[in-house]
């Protein structure tokens, strides 16, 4: 193999991937399941191991035989992972292999965008303080947002639930401050990612779908969905009924207007500081909830026409709405799919970590950015 192949950014992104993932492995193991050669595998674990992100560690075994050597990611770098959705923050602070070392759960009722800009630094200043508490060295960190935000701008675009929002240019902020490597991204993709790494041993085909104050979407394999983008961020802004409820995006009829915790509060005529009224009572807001559900069917089925998907996953808080939430959603979807194949099972999950997500994505974008 050539030196260019033996230097490639891939190889070094897709070695350093396969550690992290496995925890504990050896160069024997890396070059038989990457395929990679054994000259490629040895200098880029040489180039890990020299940049300090990966650690060699001597098996305690008794034989006699030659001695094995385990490669493990340095346990002494943590990365950090802030969501921001409509009702609060969360802040991950994970190893590098993505083990979960401490998350905060950060409500808010913000009001002004200054607001919410100051809360995302919070959050960020909790993380890296219980890193250095720990003796933990920050490696990257990740910034996942409700609404529109590009890694390769750096801009956080929009967020419909502060009045006022304009631009920012959150990625440069942050790498001014932190002096970190930053990624930034909107919730669905962190989400995706936490599910794959979490659940997807199967690797079907699945559609994963956040129900909170907003809804978004994304499937577990991209690639197979090339026109997927065209649909992903007009998901909660479809128009299910014209001229019917008003949405926070200024239109009116769109599925979030409908189907999200904000829209089933408004139209049951609660306060939306007062949510939880929502979940405690939900028996008294069914039929707002059962629309919610009936509507929702049709969007995923708007979504999936022409796509082959086998499983969808629905997360956020609106899961707790429980089992008969859930039915409703597969029952108004069966009886409306028609020719769409093959039959689909929904389930929920409650707690997939988009904080959690990004972070790891920082890591792995980190990793890969190094070596153009």
């Amino acid at each position: 193999m050539n030196n260019k192949t033996i230097f490639s950014t891939k190889s070094y992104y897709d070695i350093f991937y396969f550690i992290v993932s496995k925890g504990k492995t050896t160069r024997r193991e890396i070059e038989k399941e990457t395929k990679y050669s054994w000259g490629t595998v040895s200098t880029q674990v040489c180039n890990l191991m020299d940049q300090g992100y990966i650690v060699e560690t001597e098996s305690f075994s008794k034989g006699l035989g030659r001695k094995t050597y385990f490669l493990t990611p340095n346990r002494k770098i943590a990365i950090i992972g802030v969501d921001l959705n409509a009702i609060g923050l969360s802040c991950t602070v994970a190893g590098l292999d993505g083990s979960e070392l401490k998350c905060f759960l950060i409500p808010y009722y913000a009001n002004k965008p200054q607001d919410v800009i100051d809360l995302i630094f919070n959050s960020f200043d909790r993380g890296f303080a219980w890193a250095n508490e720990n003796n933990l060295t920050v490696f990257s960190i990740g910034l996942s947002c409700q609404g529109g935000a590009d890694n390769e701008s750096g801009i956080f675009s929009h967020f419909y639930f502060v009045d006022g929002w304009e631009p920012v240019p959150i990625k440069q902020m942050l790498e001014e401050k932190y002096k970190k490597y930053v990624y930034i991204s909107n919730d669905i993709g962190p989400l995706v990612g936490d599910y794959i790494r979490r659940f997807d041993f199967t690797k079907e085909s699945t559609m994963i779908v956040r129900l909170v104050d907003g809804i978004g979407y994304g499937f577990t394999e991209l690639d197979a969905y090339p026109s997927m983008n065209l649909v992903k961020s007009d998901f909660g802004h479809m128009i299910m009924k014209p001229n019917g409820a008003p949405c926070i995006c200024g239109k009116k009829g769109c599925l979030e207007a409908y189907s999200s915790i904000r829209g089933i509060m408004m139209r049951a005529g609660l306060s939306l500081n007062d949510r939880e009224e929502l979940f405690i009572h939900s028996e008294k807001y069914q039929k707002y909830i059962d629309e919610a559900a009936e509507l929702l069917a049709v969007g995923i089925i708007n979504v999936i026409s022409g796509f082959y998907v086998t499983k969808i996953v629905l997360t956020g808080r609106m899961v707790d709405f429980g089992e008969k939430f859930i039915s409703k959603i597969q029952d108004t979807y069966n009886s409306l799919k028609g020719n769409i194949e093959p039959d689909i099972n929904f389930t929920a999950i409650p707690n997939l970590s988009a904080s959690l997500g990004i972070a790891i994505k920082s890591a792995e974008g980190k990793i890969y950015d190094e070596k153009l």
